[in-house]
């Protein structure tokens, strides 16, 4: 899709951009003149890390910095493990919880400064519609992702006071990554043609 495209040249992260949707938004931000920073745990991308460790986190940060980032897509994520909460462990409850939520978190607190410094940035989370409704066999990760939902809702308002835009996707089962990449690119390409930014 080569649609909407802004002039100037804007550099993104992607977390989880080694497959599936990730993959599909890092090639439709590239066709349309970005400079697109692909992270994940392993395959094609440009920096290889496990969010559940802290210096993954950390170089994400750094890199995020010197690249003078402008957009910073949360996809990276644990799929649900469809169990009743007595047959799941604790080790998937942490790691759930690390990467669906604290991770997106911590990311988002170690590059904010700098987006409140030059005035502007865009954060986009992609998120579940467990987020939004009850689901059977799916607590621990409606859990991560209810609470990604109520962090950025908390955070927007005063995001937007500073020039930051947050804007989040409640995704259902995804049959087809390029269309729902589409989708995505042509929402976010369309509030930032209106701001002009």
């Amino acid at each position: 899709m080569k649609g909407i495209k802004l002039e100037k040249i804007k550099t993104i992260l992607i977390t989880g951009a080694n497959r599936g949707l990730g993959s599909e938004l890092a090639k439709i931000f590239s066709e349309n003149n970005y400079e697109v920073i692909k992270h994940g745990r392993k395959g094609d991308v440009n920096i290889l890390g496990d969010l559940r460790d802290a210096n993954s986190i950390n170089n994400l940060i750094e890199i995020s910095k010197k690249r003078n980032l402008e957009i910073l897509i949360n996809n990276a994520g644990i799929l649900c493990p469809f169990l009743p909460l007595e047959e799941i462990t604790t080790k998937q409850i942490e790691e759930i919880l690390e990467v669906n939520l604290i991770a997106p978190i911590k990311l988002i607190k170690g590059i904010y400064p700098f987006f409140i410094e030059r005035g502007y940035g865009t954060i986009i989370n992609i998120n579940s519609d467990l987020a939004l409704r009850k689901g059977f066999q799916r607590s621990i990760y409606s859990a991560s992702k209810g609470g990604l939902r109520g962090f950025s809702l908390g955070l927007k308002k005063e995001a937007k006071e500073k020039g930051i835009e947050i804007i989040d996707f409640y995704l259902k089962k995804i049959l087809n990554p390029k269309k729902v990449a589409e989708n995505i690119y042509k929402r976010y390409a369309q509030k930032r043609k209106l701001k002009n930014v």
